[in-house]
Formats: C-alpha cells, structure tokens, sequence
C-alpha cells in the first residue's frame, strides 16, 4: 500500500494495446479541419457500400507569426500541427483524394502509414457513423423494453381531450 502511494506515475505500468489508437489531438485536428472544410468526402466505393471512401484533405492556411519570426498554421493551438507531419497528410495525395477502408481502417497517406491513425480515417470513420467526434464507437439499443413498451400504451390511452404541446390553442390549426 505504501508502495502504491510512493510510485510515481512513469513507473506504473501501462494497458498493452493490440491496435493503434488515436491520440486527443489528432481527434481535435480532424474536427477543426472538418469545420473549416478542409476534409471532404468525394465518393463511396468498393463491394459494400460504405467499405471504401475517397477523402480529399487541403492543407491549413498559414500565417506569419512575427514574434516567433516563422508560419504557424491557423487554427487552434490544441489542433496544430509540424510542418512536416503536416505535409504527410496531404503529400502525395490522388486526384480524388484518399481512398480510406473504413472496415480495415487503413489509409494510404503518408501520416497513417507512420503512426498507423489519421485524419482521414478518422474523419471517414465519423461520417460512416462508426465513431463519434470523440472517437467512441456508436452503439445502438435496438431492442424492445418492457418498460417501454409499456410506457407507450399508456400514452396512447392517454391522447383522448387535451393535447400534450404546450402551445396556444390556436396555433393547433
């Protein structure tokens, strides 16, 4: 116990991880690129219809800054990117963009092919309504609850008089 509260938190063993995981940053550079339409989705292709997609990506515009006497790009500090790192998302890049397998996640830029996750992925991975912005995968209960189901039979028997909208009664017409 004593131990435990000693240890500093370099020495504590970290999860092994079977696949690459995206870090917070590269989540909050693709939304930030995907605001200022920078990521588009050009097409679907592929057996399945949602198995392949072609992702154009634009590099962010740039600005002097004069106090640091070099570019930055711009947009948030949290979303910014090196120069190089940033030029592997874009370098090399086809016509009609990336070409972006949403079931194997896999890329063909430069960025995914060095640190296995990109902004291209993750940004066909949200629109193909697999993850969300935050990069937890979506879940849907499908399933009929008892509770529900029950619930609803009582607002049914309930609909007879008054209605349920709060709004003035001549704007029911």
């Amino acid at each position: 116990m004593l131990f435990q509260r000693v240890s500093s938190e370099s020495a504590a063993v970290k999860p092994f991880r079977e696949s690459p995981e995206p870090p917070s940053t590269l989540r909050t550079r693709m939304r930030e690129l995907a605001k200022d339409n920078l990521l588009i989705e050009n097409g679907q292709f592929g057996f399945n219809e949602a198995e392949i997609v072609a992702i154009q990506a634009f590099p962010a515009k740039r600005v002097y800054v004069p106090s640091k006497k070099r570019t930055e790009e711009f947009m948030a500090v949290s979303a910014q990117m090196g120069t190089n790192y940033a030029r592997m998302e874009v370098e090399g890049q086809p016509p009609i963009g990336w070409s972006v397998n949403v079931a194997k996640c896999t890329c063909g830029c430069r960025y995914w092919l060095r640190f296995g996750f990109c902004v291209h992925l993750l940004y066909a991975l949200q629109r193909s309504a697999l993850v969300d912005s935050m990069g937890h995968e979506v879940l849907f209960d499908r399933s009929r609850s008892w509770e529900r189901t029950r619930h609803s039979e009582r607002q049914s028997e309930r609909r007879v008089g008054r209605t349920l909208r709060i709004c003035p009664a001549l704007a029911l017409d």
